[in-house]
């Protein structure tokens, strides 16, 4: 229990937008980011693809891939 009250002590001095990224993994810029980088770097398969396709878009993104 002490563990939960060290973290949560520590979290009450972020801003509003580090709770979010917290509580929400990354921020979208970073996950666009990271996402564009494993997909222009690596050999994707047509699922794989289609699958950042969708990533992208719920992410706001605003780029795609092409899948073929």
């Amino acid at each position: 229990m002490k563990n939960i009250s060290i973290m949560l002590k520590g979290a009450t001095r972020l801003n509003n937008q580090e709770m979010k990224n917290v509580k929400g993994g990354v921020s979208a810029s970073e996950y666009c980011n990271t996402l564009r980088m494993i997909a222009t770097e690596n050999t994707l398969s047509y699922g794989a693809c289609q699958g950042a396709n969708h990533g992208a878009q719920a992410a706001g993104c605003g780029f795609s891939f092409i899948c073929d």
